[in-house]
């Protein structure tokens, strides 16, 4: 799990309200922003901090990995400089407004922030312009939820609710948070049931080092794909990130197409090798799914 600052800006209603994070691919000019790769490593399951006008407002979980997707309309009007190529990073934004105003406590979190590619500046506490998504610390996430009354495990995905301590004293305040929590698990049991499905192998590779096994999405969750096993199948990350770009994809035979796009030789040795599927039928793959992902996704 990784912990992760988003700086919205102007954004702030939009992603918040839309579920999403959007970032373009590179900076004005074609630079390569650190800041925006950073969309591309973030994985189900990490956590996010949002920080609009000068307070860290909101909390959430990252539902899927970031796909490559044209600016929102919605961004469009305040942003007309962005390029229009970019990053689509779904997250669930918890309910709970928090209100942690990094400034006040400047001297506490200096030495918790990043020394590259903080998401503020370590000299004063005053925003950095470039920054959109940065990596921050556990020392750093624990310390803002302590500030706000929370617990750590009272909004982990990963973490039983019956382990969580009653920090939220409104019950039904604390009802709706372990709600969410509630949905926010499904990912993980998503991933378990693939596993299980799979035999606890990448259906490309074979690789059976679960450290490295994800559970993707064949008909992104953020295109309302569900969390059911034909939905998904079970890669090693890269494979994942390569399958989430559309670099690769599964045929109506049941092969890997290889983009033309993607040229390292280490991956189009596998073009045209036959996919594994579950033995349970209703853990195969669907033929629906893997027909969207080909028309809607795949880059030939």
């Amino acid at each position: 799990m990784r912990y992760w600052w988003v700086n919205h800006k102007k954004t702030f209603e939009e992603e918040v309200g839309g579920g999403y994070l959007w970032s373009p691919k590179v900076e004005k000019g074609g630079r390569i922003s650190e800041f925006y790769n950073n969309m591309t490593r973030a994985t189900p399951g990490d956590l996010v901090f949002s920080f609009a006008h000068t307070r860290i407002q909101k909390v959430g979980f990252v539902s899927s990995r970031a796909v490559s997707k044209a600016q929102p309309a919605e961004l469009r009007k305040d942003n007309t400089s962005w390029d229009t190529d970019g990053w689509l990073l779904p997250i669930d934004w918890l309910e709970m407004d928090l209100s942690f105003s990094p400034k006040d406590h400047f001297s506490v979190i200096r030495g918790m922030l990043p020394e590259k590619y903080s998401p503020i500046s370590t000299k004063n506490g005053n925003g950095n312009q470039k920054a959109y998504f940065s990596e921050i610390s556990r020392e750093l996430v624990d310390y803002v939820l302590d500030n706000e009354n929370l617990d750590f495990d009272d909004i982990d995905a990963g973490n039983g609710v019956s382990n969580a301590r009653p920090i939220v004293e409104d019950t039904d305040a604390r009802a709706k948070v372990l709600r969410e929590i509630e949905a926010r698990r499904g990912q993980r049991n998503f991933r378990e049931k693939l596993l299980q499905a799979y035999s606890r192998k990448c259906a490309i590779t074979g690789t059976e080092l679960e450290d490295v096994l994800e559970a993707a999405h064949i008909k992104p969750y953020s295109q309302e794909g569900s969390n059911i096993t034909s939905n998904g199948i079970l890669l090693r990350s890269d494979w994942h990130t390569l399958f989430d770009l559309g670099l690769c994809t599964i045929n109506s035979k049941g092969r890997l197409e290889i983009s033309s796009k993607l040229k390292t030789r280490e991956y189009r040795k596998y073009r045209n090798k036959k996919v594994y599927v579950p033995k349970s039928a209703s853990d195969t793959p669907g033929e629906k799914e893997l027909k969207y992902h080909r028309n809607y996704v795949f880059q030939t």
